[in-house]
């Protein structure tokens, strides 16, 4: 594998790319190598790529914190192709090879890259750009339904359905999926809805252009609401109250213990989402708590 390169963040949002040139190619903190990485956690000589029967392999040198590729530990030599991750310690780059140029320039592949601290869970950090497209594609996403209580009568008054990833390669989770997504510019491809009440002012201009069905209040403004100020509390209140003049229902996401959900129904608040109702589950699940909810108020399909 000839004319290849690594391509990386390097604690910024600038890309770097690295040609690997000649070798073996070493890798590590100490400088003077064919790629020196500035971070603690990275060995003195921490691997080294190497070529062999035009194939390129990277190997770990006993490295404290370990080489990995495409999240799996490195044990001797590992084969690598193009569109690989390969992470040392906590810096991550993914392999590339150049296309042929194009006039004067050659043409690099779009990437998606990051770099992290060792704290963050590197094993579920979304790793490329191709198993994205996979998750599209083959529409590798499960449905959960979300309860939305109406906590005077204690009944689900409707269901938010909510969409989890289920690639192998990828987290499952919105947020990591999310990041990828705009990386790639692929965010409406995901998803082309918002719904957040509070996440800025836009939205108190479409109460007074459009008023919707519910309003949901976001998490930012329910999380810990009985333990904020009573000033804070009131304001909420008011929020709450303005919703309800202009004929929309006022829902509180995110309401995950007993003392939030009672500042929420002293708030006055239509609707409640949350933990404190029931997790994210699917149809089946739902169906099952259904039958056990007559007669003994709400319980989660989860507990």
């Amino acid at each position: 594998m000839s004319d290849c390169f690594l391509e990386g963040c390097l604690g910024g949002e600038s890309v770097y790319r690295i040609p690997l040139i000649s070798f073996p190619a070493l890798v590590g903190r100490e400088s003077g190598l064919a790629v020196t990485l500035q971070s603690g956690n990275v060995s003195r000589h921490h691997a080294e790529f190497l070529q062999q029967d035009g194939e390129l392999l990277v190997r770990d040198l006993g490295s404290t914190n370990g080489t990995f590729v495409n999240h799996k530990p490195v044990s001797g030599s590992v084969r690598l192709s193009p569109g690989d991750v390969v992470r040392f310690a906590d810096v991550e780059f993914r392999l590339r090879l150049n296309r042929p140029a194009v006039g004067r320039h050659a043409v690099f592949e779009p990437t998606v890259t990051t770099f992290f601290t060792p704290d963050r869970p590197a094993d579920r950090l979304p790793i490329g750009a191709g198993f994205f497209e996979q998750l599209l594609r083959d529409k590798l996403i499960k449905p959960l339904f979300q309860p939305i209580i109406s906590p005077g009568e204690k009944r689900i008054a409707g269901l938010e359905l909510l969409g989890r990833g289920t690639h192998p390669e990828l987290s499952e989770l919105p947020a990591p999926l999310f990041s990828l997504a705009v990386g790639l510019g692929l965010a409406i491809d995901l998803s082309e809805a918002i719904d957040d009440f509070g996440a800025g002012q836009a939205r108190l201009l479409e109460l007074l252009d459009r008023p919707p069905y519910a309003v949901k209040f976001d998490i930012s403004l329910v999380r810990d609401l009985d333990r904020q100020t009573v000033e804070r509390q009131e304001m909420i209140g008011l929020l709450v109250r303005l919703v309800k003049k202009g004929r929309s229902l006022a829902l509180a996401e995110g309401v995950s213990r007993a003392g939030e959900l009672a500042v929420c129904r002293q708030l006055d608040f239509d609707l409640i989402q949350g933990y404190v109702y029931g997790t994210p589950a699917s149809l089946e699940q739902l169906e099952s708590a259904r039958k056990c909810q007559a007669g003994h108020g709400w319980r989660s399909a989860g507990r």
